[in-house]
């Protein structure tokens, strides 16, 4: 056959080198549990000790699905079914929950639906005793978007929760629900007020003797001082007779008014807030800043201590037994199969823990002034800049601050999600800023001209004040913010 070229086949053999990383059963177990969240992380744990006779709940103090407040173990197995029967009969005589007993008194009352829904987060943020001190604070309910959520909303709020049935509770602690059911039941126990209204310890002991004459001494003390104001008992007759009268009234109160109920908490939260770290400032000197501690330095006499929340996850151990060596070749090599499983189980949970805090730490030295000052100081922050910063993969922050399943900071301002804490950039002239700034700004630009009765600005107004400050917008981006 004739052609204009010839055809040949065959094979070329070429090498090649790849690098390819696989990740290690461990390292995939490391890295899903920084995607979990808190509740579906105890999943995992109870499935853990489930499948691993070498794993052990020690304790488990959260509030768990069958309203047990806590829980202390001693097995793999959890409570014997003699401890669970009794549980359930301790429950029996309080077949109504502390929160359905005020939720059916609040949902009967005509009131608006956003003080309805704050008062419903109240109710069921309140612990065993029908308080919120230990739990997350009210502030982190307010819908920031909404200009009447302020401080007075929030005792608006507690006020009328505090008037339910049974009255004192939603207070700080049993002391304040004791001030707060003198306030409700007879205002006008002056005296006895007075004691409950940081003075308790006049009581110890309540006898009235004794009483009157600490009484006498505080006001005799108080007055001595040069801008001391008026006692609210100076133009009371305080006698033996009326400290008795107020030690009686006191003692009637009750300083535990949700004892008779159950509590139930699970529904805390309109978001079931996933609270992965908490910030709070204290006063001390330290010498540098220690992420592994979670101290960050805010100057030479304050720093901020960040921590995970205690008792969120139920305590593990290996149990005693397998931490013994068996000359028995199959009891060993069972033994170290189990052993080695929950050692790396251990691991991957220590991982999470303290890669959240070291990203935790990082955030709060990057946004150093917004955790000082409160919103409006964020200032443009990146996944990747924290990942670098702490020598992470950016897929690590990514996973632990994921808006899809958002984790919470506590703070003094209230709960804001971690993926908030990274803000885009807006330029300026010598410096850029966050887009929580940018809109405060605008806030402020809006909240000065209604104070001074001028019709409101458009959008393409307050970006020209914007650009006059230095700040370079453009028409629609307020326009964006705004509406946020």
């Amino acid at each position: 056959m004739a052609s204009g070229y010839s055809q040949s086949q065959g094979q070329i053999q070429k090498t090649s080198q790849k690098q390819i990383q696989r990740m290690s059963q461990k390292q995939i177990q490391a890295v899903r549990f920084l995607s979990l969240n808190t509740r579906d992380l105890r999943e995992e744990i109870y499935k853990a000790v489930d499948e691993n006779p070498a794993l052990e709940i020690v304790e488990d103090v959260s509030v768990n699905y069958d309203g047990i407040q806590s829980v202390s173990m001693g097995s793999s197995s959890g409570m014997t079914s003699d401890e669970y029967q009794q549980a359930l009969e301790n429950l029996e005589d309080n077949t109504e929950t502390l929160q359905e007993h005020l939720l059916s008194q609040l949902n009967a009352m005509n009131i608006a639906e956003d003080v309805n829904n704050f008062c419903t987060q109240l109710i069921y943020n309140l612990d065993k005793n029908g308080c919120f001190g230990n739990s997350v604070k009210p502030e982190s309910f307010l819908d920031r978007t909404n200009p009447y959520h302020d401080e007075k909303f929030i005792a608006k709020c507690i006020d009328l929760v505090q008037r339910l049935d049974p009255i004192g509770c939603c207070a700080k602690n049993p002391e304040e629900s004791l001030l707060v059911q003198a306030r409700i039941i007879d205002s006008s126990q002056i005296l006895a007020i007075f004691i409950l209204d940081g003075h308790l310890e006049f009581l110890n002991p309540p006898e009235s003797f004794r009483v009157l004459k600490k009484i006498k001494d505080f006001q005799k003390e108080w007055h001595s001082k040069t801008f001391a104001t008026d006692l609210p008992i100076d133009d009371l007759k305080i006698d033996e007779e009326s400290v008795s009268s107020a030690i009686r009234f006191i003692l009637s109160l009750n300083p535990h008014p949700a004892a008779e109920f159950v509590s139930d908490s699970s529904k805390a939260g309109s978001q079931a807030a996933d609270i992965a770290l908490i910030v709070e400032k204290k006063k001390g000197k330290i010498s540098s800043d220690d992420f592994e501690k979670g101290f960050v330095r805010i100057d030479e006499k304050n720093y901020f201590a960040v921590r995970t929340p205690s008792g969120a996850l139920p305590q593990l151990r290996i149990v005693p037994l397998f931490q013994k060596k068996s000359d028995k070749p199959e009891v060993q090599a069972f033994r170290e199969k189990y052993l080695n499983k929950a050692n790396d189980f251990l691991g991957n949970l220590q991982f999470r823990e303290s890669t959240i805090l070291l990203q935790g730490c990082q955030i709060v030295l990057e946004q150093k002034d917004f955790f000082e000052k409160g919103p409006g100081n964020l200032k443009p922050l990146t996944r990747r800049s924290i990942a670098e910063k702490i020598g992470v993969h950016e897929s690590t922050v990514s996973r632990a601050t994921s808006r899809n399943n958002p984790r919470f900071i506590q703070t003094e301002f209230g709960l804001f999600p971690l993926s908030y804490f990274f803000q885009s950039g807006v330029s300026g002239e010598n410096t850029s800023f966050s887009a929580d700034n940018v809109k405060h700004l605008i806030k402020q630009i809006e909240d000065q001209n209604e104070k001074v009765g001028k019709k409101k600005l458009s959008d393409q107004k307050i970006c020209d004040i914007l650009n006059e400050r230095g700040i370079h917008i453009a028409r629609r981006t307020v326009n964006k913010y705004r509406k946020s």
